[in-house]
């Protein structure tokens, strides 16, 4: 059915409901067929969204073009200011949230603020994927939280984010896997995005993949769309891409003091040479189909020690959540213990979590459970004589 058909059949059923008594805003129609954020086929998706947005209004009598993008919210998961015309949203907005958990990656932040931004303002391409990003730099850098925080933003938990490691799609048999999983046991990467059209899709080491894939993701990356394992087309045009690459990360494994932490120009000049890197790895073709290509900094002393207090804080909040009336605090001792040993140059900043376990979770936990009734007072995690963390209440009211 032609766009002209389609719009006539919802403008027939918006009279239908003035004739009803229902304050229906003129233009909806139009509104409907102009929104990015529905994937179903015509006439049925956009009637489906019209009555959706019916049964969702907010006034008994009056359907507008806010309800109709609180149905798009609803039906996509993707946020009300997103979908709304009427709502704003600002670059210092988004970046706001990714900063929250992303520390010294200023250009990564902006990127993805950009897309998002461009996809609000109904700027991207109509016949590609929403987005598609080279991510590059050593490991434990931020980009797979970069990964994880889009999720959150656009879908509201990361657990709608679709991650694949690409080295388990090697050859004609992982293609397969790529497609559909033949064994039926787990959901394969296009059949995931089958069942959620509006997704991010996070391709970890994409260097892994060999000449089959490779040449699958031409077509993905591109028009947007592949055949599925059983023939059917598979659209990824509401999907944001993005791939991670080590490729030239091994340049800063040797440079900086301690290694992997360089002052910022000489991270810049680093950047030069990992671009070039990457023009020799991979085809031009696949390059030329990506949107991006973004270079994540090796993280500074600064950035490891935010980090470092970013994971103290969540064990904070996390006690205050279990027992309201404790505090907790640790020394300057403790946090530089937590500091210098949760970075390796070849991780990254990947073993924070475990240090922060070591240092400040594992004596709370010890000392909260031998003291079941202890409801007031702060706790202080410091170092004992011996070298060892401790933890012992400082005062009580």
């Amino acid at each position: 059915m032609a766009a002209e058909e389609v719009r006539a059949v919802l403008e027939a059923l918006c009279r239908a409901w003035r004739a009803q008594g229902l304050a229906v805003e003129s233009g909806l129609a139009e509104a409907i067929l102009a929104t990015p954020f529905q994937t179903e086929a015509s006439p049925g998706g956009p009637i489906r969204l019209l009555r959706m947005a019916r049964a969702m209004r907010r006034r008994p009598n009056r359907l507008t073009r806010e309800d109709l993008a609180q149905a798009l919210a609803a039906h996509t998961g993707l946020p009300l200011a997103l979908v709304s015309d009427s709502r704003p949203l600002s670059l210092e907005e988004v970046r706001a949230f990714f900063t929250r958990t992303i520390y010294g990656q200023e250009e990564a932040v902006t990127a993805m603020a950009d897309a998002i931004l461009t996809l609000k303002a109904r700027l991207s391409r109509p016949e590609g994927p929403w987005g598609v990003f080279l991510l590059l730099g050593p490991s434990g850098v931020g980009k797979t939280e970069l990964a994880r925080q889009t999720a959150r933003f656009l879908l509201g938990s990361e657990d709608r984010l679709i991650r694949c490691d690409m080295g388990a799609y090697v050859g004609p048999e992982g293609l397969a896997r790529f497609l559909g999983d033949p064994s039926g046991l787990r959901r394969s990467p296009v059949e995931a995005v089958a069942a959620h059209p509006f997704s991010v899709l996070l391709l970890d080491e994409i260097e892994k993949s060999d000449r089959y894939l490779f040449d699958a993701l031409l077509s993905i990356l591109g028009e947007g769309r592949i055949a599925g394992a059983r023939g059917e087309m598979v659209s990824f045009r509401h999907c944001l891409i993005l791939m991670t690459s080590n490729v030239g990360s091994e340049l800063y494994l040797h440079l900086g003091d301690p290694p992997g932490l360089m002052p910022v120009q000489a991270a810049s000049d680093m950047e030069t040479r990992i671009r070039r890197q990457l023009e020799r790895y991979f085809r031009p073709e696949f390059l030329n189909r990506i949107h991006r290509v973004i270079v994540f900094r090796p993280l500074t002393m600064e950035v490891v020690r935010r980090i470092a207090e970013r994971e103290i804080q969540a064990l904070r909040d996390r006690l205050a959540e279990a027992r309201p009336g404790l505090s907790l605090e640790v020394s300057p001792e403790i946090l530089e213990r937590c500091v210098t040993e949760g970075y390796d140059p070849a991780l990254g900043a990947r073993p924070m979590q475990r240090t922060v376990a070591r240092y400040v979770q594992t004596p709370l936990a010890r000392f909260l459970a031998a003291r079941p009734d202890l409801t007031r007072g702060r706790i202080r995690i410091e170092l004992s004589p011996e070298g060892q963390p401790q933890a012992r209440l400082e005062g009580a009211p």
